[in-house]
């Protein structure tokens, strides 16, 4: 089968590799022999070793390798197609800050259009060439940014769009904190009003409480009893009218 071992070696990583069962399949079986145990376990040892460590492990390993890396491949490109999905090219907003407030697919057709900016630059590189003195300013620096590979001059995370509904929603903000704080300051206007409806009211029904007992004192002058009560009352009038709060 070979003459040379490098011929060997080739022929048993050839033949090996393919057969089921390792090289055992390939050569001959070695007999058994009470004469020669030793060679017959030998050559046991040599085709179970084969078998385990390239046609189980090796190989195995082999195909583990090629599997996980077509797997990270495919994870990969669906992650580039969600975020092509999900995400706008040129300022990175995900599409779920667009749908609460406009549509993410307007967005990148009409604001921020990835062949729109590719035709600028174009644009950009034929006027340098045909009429580089007839270029503004913005064209001379976003040409120039281009030229040095700095995307200083692309809209990361900013969209007119959305900066105008946020300001809507602002202002929309402002006027319901004004309008609440309106109302607060009518409450307590009532508030206020209604307390002085209280103490006028409470001050009236002290008086008449007052001069009750006044009248009573002057008809019952000899009689102890009211004149206690009348000092008990007068001290429970001015203890009410030192708990109520001053306005």
């Amino acid at each position: 089968m070979c003459e040379t071992a490098f011929a060997c070696f080739l022929n048993v990583l050839n033949l090996g590799l393919r057969s089921g069962g390792g090289i055992a399949d390939v050569i001959g079986a070695q007999p058994y022999s009470s004469d020669h145990v030793g060679l017959f376990v030998a050559r046991v040892i040599f085709d179970l070793s084969f078998f385990i460590i390239m046609i189980i492990l090796l190989l195995n390993l082999i195909f583990g390798m090629i599997i996980d890396a077509f797997g990270e491949l495919r994870d990969q490109k669906t992650r580039d197609e969600e975020d092509q999905k999900n995400i706008c090219f040129i300022c990175g907003i995900e599409r779920s800050e667009f749908e609460r407030h406009c549509n993410f697919e307007e967005h990148t057709v009409e604001e921020h259009n990835i062949w729109s900016y590719v035709f600028y630059l174009v644009y950009l590189v034929e006027k340098q060439k045909i009429s580089k003195t007839e270029m503004t300013d913005i064209e001379n620096l976003v040409l120039e940014r281009y030229l040095i590979k700095s995307y200083e001059w692309v809209p990361v995370g900013k969209s007119l769009s959305l900066e105008k509904i946020y300001e809507k929603e602002n202002v929309s903000k402002e006027d319901n904190i004004e309008l609440i704080q309106k109302k607060v300051e009518g409450i307590q206007q009532d508030v206020v009003n209604l307390s002085k409806q209280l103490n006028t009211s409470l001050i009236g029904d002290l008086k008449a409480s007052i001069q009750e007992l006044n009248g009573k004192v002057q008809v019952n002058q000899k009689q102890p009893a009211y004149i206690q009560e009348l000092f008990r009352k007068v001290e429970d009038i001015q203890r009410s009218l030192a708990a109520r709060p001053s306005q």
